[in-house]
């Protein structure tokens, strides 16, 4: 999906100048390059339409330019392999499509005995040290991983189970007898992630709309302070934030039925992306393809038979956090506010998790010895709701997600200070999180000596291999579990 340039380049040129330099097109190409080449059109005259673009929000904002021209040979190299992968996704889409007219349980997709049979290898070939251990009301030792793989193996429709993942708030852990509550319980809390404390000016300004409920009292308190954006980013993305979401309600510009997920991203949660303007953590959007999916998707390219398979891509998501060549989280939404609607129990439930086990898998690689610091974290958008996803591994083996939310985006001005502020606190928590885990992974101090016919693997069991469905073809979003 595309969204509007204007906007990112109108935060460019208040960020360089306020930064005391002088913006040009060239640097906001280096910096905003991954925008610009999903923003821009194989076809289109892109160099034209940059350099009008540019010129124009300079115009408005009265900013004076540096002429200094980007590279166009490098943009048009770019465009063409964009549209060599665009190509190759339509062919790969449209030979694991469905019919427009399939049931809202199509998604539901039966495991075959060889699905059951590599699910219960991944689990058996998992060693005693890397298992999670509790003690039962007999004192008896009890694998958490034993008891995920019992219902696995009942299980026969796709679940997180089958990739080691545990959700601790799934109920059937409890009602089908897998776990006592107090076991649960320990599941839940032992080392379970924490949401770290906000930096204290920024706590404070954020609290300090508590009590406000009108348009007049919001208005005259944010007009209060001005921050500056580079000595005080945290605090000036606050701000920003708070105006952009009071303006919507404002003026009555919240997206309608009418509007497209880009325009959700875009005027409602448009602020999670600006948070880690910041950040070394980028933020790339527009259905973005995840590596971590497709290195476990191309693990085994080469067949027995020595024949290369199509190389897969990764699971499209609409927002990826990454920093270097890893990936840290991502975010997956959609318009249906409903939280029981089919796309957002499929996403929250089995595609969102997958791919934050992709991601602490392949950290797991880089970050062999900090396994238990590492956490994936990524964002479930419902409309406007918003859930925060937090992914890490106890004890080596199972994977455990923690949910935050989901927590709603005002609607009126009255509720304004009561909705907005945590969510805020939750997207800078999460931020804090990420680059928490980016930190051990730089720092870890694993070293990997040359030895004779061996490869890096992971100390985390990958995602199953999504299992294909016999007799029809996959829908869109069986594919897109993949």
């Amino acid at each position: 999906m595309t969204t509007d340039p204007s906007k990112e380049i109108e935060a460019f040129l208040l960020r360089t100048t306020a930064a005391g330099e002088m913006p040009s097109l060239n640097k906001f190409f280096e910096q905003e390059w991954d925008h610009v080449v999903n923003n821009t059109n194989p076809g289109e005259d892109h160099r034209n339409n940059w350099k009008s673009r540019f010129r124009r929000v300079a115009k408005v904002l009265k900013v004076a330019v540096d002429e200094s021209e980007p590279d166009w040979d490098k943009l048009a190299v770019a465009l063409e392999h964009k549209n060599e992968a665009a190509a190759e996704e339509s062919i790969s889409l449209s030979t694991s499509s469905a019919s427009s007219k399939r049931s809202s349980t199509s998604s539901a997709t039966t495991l075959s005995s060889a699905d059951l049979c590599w699910v219960e290898h991944t689990y058996s070939q998992l060693p005693d040290s890397q298992r999670w251990w509790l003690y039962n009301d007999e004192e008896k030792k009890v694998s958490v991983e034993g008891q995920m793989l019992k219902r696995a193996l009942t299980c026969k429709q796709h679940s997180p189970v089958h990739s080691m993942i545990m959700d601790p708030m799934d109920p059937a852990w409890i009602t089908e007898k897998y776990f006592t509550m107090a076991e649960m319980d320990i599941i839940k809390t032992h080392q379970a992630p924490v949401l770290p404390e906000l930096p204290n000016e920024l706590s404070k300004y954020l609290l300090s709309y508590v009590g406000k409920h009108d348009m007049d009292t919001l208005l005259a308190h944010r007009q209060n302070m001005n921050f500056h954006p580079i000595k005080e980013a945290s605090l000036y993305w606050a701000q920003k934030s708070i105006i952009d979401a009071m303006d919507l309600l404002i003026y009555g510009s919240l997206p309608d039925c009418m509007s497209s997920e880009s325009d959700l991203l875009h005027d409602v949660w448009g602020f999670i992306k600006k948070c880690f303007e910041s950040s070394n953590i980028k933020v790339t959007t527009g259905e973005k393809t995840m590596l971590s999916t497709a290195q476990r998707r191309n693990t085994n390219r080469i067949a027995g038979t020595g024949e290369l398979r199509r190389k897969a891509i990764g699971t499209k998501v609409d927002i990826r956090f990454s920093y270097l060549h890893y990936e840290y989280g991502c975010v997956e939404a959609g318009l249906e506010d409903d939280q029981t609607g089919t796309k957002t129990i499929n996403e929250g439930r089995l595609k969102l998790p997958r791919a934050l086990k992709d991601i602490l898998v392949q950290l797991s690689k880089s970050a062999p010895s900090s396994v238990k610091g590492l956490k994936a974290c990524g964002f479930l958008i419902s409309g406007f709701q918003l859930t925060a996803y937090i992914m890490d591994c106890p004890a080596g083996g199972a994977c455990r997600v923690t949910k935050v939310g989901p927590h709603e985006f005002p609607r009126a001005l009255e509720q304004f200070s009561a909705k907005m502020i945590p969510l805020l606190f939750l997207t800078w928590q999460i931020r804090q999180i990420m680059e928490s885990t980016a930190h051990v992974v730089l720092n870890d101090s694993t070293m990997l000596m040359p030895t004779i016919n061996s490869l890096p693997s992971s100390p985390i069991p990958p995602c199953m291999p999504s299992p294909k469905p016999s007799g029809r073809k996959r829908s869109l979003t069986e594919a897109a579990l993949h």
